[in-house]
């Protein structure tokens, strides 16, 4: 049996691709084609700057070019022989003409040439593969070779390129959706053709669509649409070609190498990764050729995917950056299809009116100033354009392919020749290591990067002189930046790619001076007492908070009072009031000695009774983000209340329910007490700094933001020796001041899981759960009371004693969970109406930590995907 880091099933252009790609990265790589001859047809025609920049990059472009036909015109005429649209594109930002043409079986032999510089890259022509098994740690492939004897390969990952009928596709049982089109195409592939004009030109004749395309050393090919009622082996005869041909080349002698009736698709794959099988190309997706990118999409999928497993296979990153590979090119990969699909319906219709209105439209849109300038640049196809959530990061630039100028002072090379095939940090105008932090220069140089300056105006333009682009290998800009080496910005980037090797996120930044615990603080909190709301319907809040889990403790016309079973007096207070609002919380102190020494605080109020059951005396203050802020203290313990005890779980070495079953009652949750309360403050360090200071709160976790800067700290009470729960009071930094949600312990995950079934029976709101959070590991489950504020059941959560340092980490709500649902885009992220848009802007005009970089970091980081917190 044969072991290999990649089987690749196909050796199309695609696979062949591939296997020159994972060759020169050292890969161990199998290509298996069922073929036992390279293919002598033509299929695949169009190439673009993308294309050339690829074989660039394998070392075959000078190999390719004499079988090119470089810089062919397009131009589109109407059945009268207007031109409606061309395009010359003349300019070549990428290094290489924009648009042109290749003979399929020429650019196959210079890939095959290209595999033999690699020893370990092995091609079997022949070799049909007939089984396919996707296992957890490889990929086990039957095939027979060339003799018709089976053989057996294991494989790290295996690679379906392979085509529109991919076995490996349906061996893997990936569903190929899509639409087949009614319309057929003939395709006539000539050779010594005498048309004679070099351009690309579609006759949209609604009569009968037709395009022809010059291919090099003398070839062309023409498509015609067939029309209802003719049949494939009436078109495909010779003397009906010629008289096709023949209708816009009166004198064509060519020697027809070939006519096939084709029927066009527009389908995808349910998934591009399943497990350890990947597909690719047309194994991925077909389109229709109207925009003439099939080859040139499938050529983009296995650049973006084989640094993805070259890193992978070298133990630097995780499998789960695999999963990139669809976030990235599905959506460009729909984006062109649907061009396509528009093209051919709306540049070549067959009804004469639909014909009419286009030339009417074209006449018009051609008038229009720049337009024409516009089009003939390419710029109506759809640019290839990670977006949010992939392996890019947050600049204007970043997701853009980088230009490819040459460079002056390296006798006009082209930029990808200087730079490297890999990972490339450029600083335009700029010492690139001199602008970066060492943390972020040893990331890169972890990843194999280069440093580069460059001064091509270019470059210049494009990244912004005196800044520094992260490029990747597939020469997408990640990251521009600013020069500033003063502190680690691609920490992200580290997080984004599963990196195996190094600090983990957990312990990613370095501590921040301002969230060192207090060694003084006025008082000590220890735990949080209860919260309170101003809310219009008292009678609304009750039920709620009632088939939430809580007791009443307290109900008059102008206060709901509710308790836990467990805490000694209020757990939540409800406030009768015409406009519902949130307004604070209760720290429970130490004493008597705590509130005096409060009340002598600036602002604060002088200790007075507590007029809620339970007594006790308590402390009014505010905190800098303008909540109000009591300190109670004296309280008379009241009696728990009966609850049932959690229900005892069988793990496979101790086996504590015996001769009995599980089963929790449906209803609602019991409350025991409250655990947490999380604000927003626009004024984030000094908020959390007074709460350190005032009530001698520890950090437990810092997070931080892209740039190293907190933007969230999580803060528990100083109880010495007797473990508090991990975050008693968090604070995060926002663009308003802003309750976030409170969190209330109830008894266990039964609890949780049955308090969900009751609120949803009683049709109350949903927010969020079930799920276990990273920080303080609490089993959650949101919901938003009838005002729409958050609160939550949670249980199983860590408790600290004093001795535990702060940590640190990144910031973003896919970090906020181990497992459980996505959280949903309006759990954090507020509605940007017009009204908060201003106050955001009076916010950052009046504040000293928040400002509009600051603003977009933290918009950013609520839509960061996932990072990799358990290793």
């Amino acid at each position: 049996m044969t072991s290999t880091f990649a089987i690749i099933v196909g050796a199309g252009p695609v696979g062949l691709m591939l296997a020159n790609l994972l060759g020169r990265s050292g890969a161990e790589v199998l290509v298996l084609e069922r073929r036992r001859e390279p293919f002598t047809v033509p299929r695949a025609i169009a190439y673009d700057a993308e294309t050339l920049r690829l074989f660039q990059k394998i070392g075959l472009l000078e190999a390719l070019e004499p079988t090119l036909e470089q810089d062919v015109p397009v131009s589109y005429l109407n059945g009268r022989g207007r031109v409606l649209m061309r395009m010359s594109r003349p300019d070549q930002p990428f290094g290489h003409s924009q648009l042109g043409s290749f003979y399929q079986p020429e650019l196959e032999a210079v890939l095959r040439g290209g595999i033999q510089r690699y020893p370990n890259v092995v091609l079997k022509m022949g070799a049909r593969v007939t089984g396919l098994r996707n296992g957890p740690d490889a990929v086990a492939v039957a095939y027979q070779d060339e003799t018709g004897e089976t053989r057996l390969a294991n494989a790290s990952f295996v690679v379906g390129c392979d085509g529109g009928m991919s076995f490996v596709r349906d061996a893997a049982g990936i569903p190929f959706g899509g639409t087949t089109f009614t319309e057929k195409w003939l395709v006539v592939d000539c050779e010594d053709e005498g048309y004679g004009l070099r351009e690309m030109r579609f006759f949209c004749d609604p009569r009968r669509p037709a395009l022809t395309i010059p291919v090099s050393r003398g070839r062309r090919r023409w498509e015609f649409l067939v029309l209802p009622g003719e049949s494939a082996a009436e078109l495909e005869r010779e003397d009906v070609v010629r008289r096709l041909i023949r209708g816009y080349a009166p004198n064509d002698t060519s020697r027809i190498e070939r006519s096939l009736v084709y029927t066009f698709h527009a389908r995808y794959a349910d998934q591009f990764r399943k497990g350890r099988v990947l597909l690719a190309g047309d194994a991925a997706h077909i389109n229709p050729p109207f925009a003439g990118q099939g080859l040139n999409g499938g050529l983009r999928d296995v650049h973006n995917l084989v640094w993805k497993l070259d890193l992978v296979r070298r133990g630097v990153a995780g499998e789960a950056l695999l999963d990139t590979y669809e976030t990235e090119r599905r959506p460009h990969v729909k984006a062109m299809t649907d061009f396509a699909i528009r093209l051919g319906r709306d540049i070549m219709p067959t009804s004469r009116l639909r014909a009419s209105v286009r030339d009417i439209l074209f006449t018009f849109m051609s008038a229009m100033p720049g337009y024409t300038a516009h089009v003939d640049k390419g710029g109506l196809l759809p640019r290839p354009r990670l977006e949010a959530g992939s392996v890019r990061g947050r600049a204007r630039q970043s997701g853009r392919m980088l230009v490819q100028p040459r460079i002056a002072a390296e006798g006009g090379t082209r930029l990808d020749e200087i730079i490297g095939p890999g990972w490339a940090v450029i600083g335009a105008g700029v010492d690139p290591r001199a602008g970066l932090h060492r943390d972020d220069c040893a990331l890169m140089e972890k990843l194999g990067a280069t440093f580069t300056r460059v001064e091509e105006p270019e470059i210049l333009e494009q990244v912004g002189e005196g800044r520094l682009a992260v490029v990747r290998p597939d020469r997408f800009i990640a990251e521009v930046l600013p020069v500033d080496p003063s502190g680690p910005r691609l920490r992200w980037l580290a997080s984004a790619l599963a990196l195996l090797e190094g600090p983990t996120p957990m312990s990613a930044f370095a501590p921040d001076p301002r969230f060192a615990r207090s060694q003084d603080p006025v008082a000590k909190a220890q735990d949080l007492a209860f919260v309170m709301f101003a809310r219009p319907d008292l009678d609304r809040m009750e039920r709620f908070l009632i088939d939430f889990g809580f007791k009443r403790a307290l109900r008059s016309p102008d206060r709901l009072v509710m308790r836990g079973a467990r805490n000694p007096g209020p757990a939540h207070v409800s406030f009768k009031s015409k406009k519902a609002a949130f307004v604070g919380l209760a720290l429970r102190v130490r004493d008597s000695g705590d509130l005096e020494a409060l009340a002598r605080t600036s602002g604060a109020s002088a200790v007075e009774p507590l007029d809620l059951p339970g007594g006790g005396f308590h402390v009014r203050l505010t905190d800098p983000a303008g909540f109000s802020v009591w300190a109670v203290a004296g309280q008379v313990p009241v009696a728990a209340d009966p609850v049932r005890p959690p229900t005892r779980a069988n793990a496979p070495d101790q086996r504590a329910r015996i001769n009995e079953g599980a089963r929790p009652p449906l209803a609602p949750a019991s409350v025991l007490r409250p655990g947490h309360c999380v604000l927003g403050a626009v004024e984030f360090a000094r908020t959390a700094r007074w709460y350190m200071d005032t009530f001698g709160l520890i950090p437990s976790d810092v997070q931080c933001l892209d740039d190293g800067k907190p933007a969230l700290v999580f803060m528990r009470c100083d109880r010495g020796d007797d473990p508090a729960d991990h975050h008693t009071v968090v604070v995060t930094q926002n663009v308003t001041d802003t309750y976030s949600h409170s969190a209330f312990e109830v008894i266990d995950l039964d609890d949780v899981a049955m308090g969900q079934q009751y609120l949803q029976s009683k049709g109350w709101r949903h927010a969020w759960g079930v799920g276990r959070h990273i920080l303080g590991s609490q089993i959650f489950d949101y919901w938003r009371d009838p005002y729409g504020d958050k609160v939550e059941h949670f249980t199983d959560g860590d408790v600290f004693t004093a001795s535990v340092e702060t940590g640190y980490s990144a910031l973003d709500v896919a970090g906020l969970y181990q497992w459980g649902p996505p959280a949903p885009k309006d759990f954090e992220k507020p509605k940007m109406t017009p009204g908060l848009i201003l106050k955001v802007i009076g916010n950052v005009m009046r504040s000293s930590e928040l400002d509009f970089a600051r603003v977009r970091r933290l918009l950013a980081a609520v839509d960061a995907p996932a990072r990799p917190w358990l290793k």
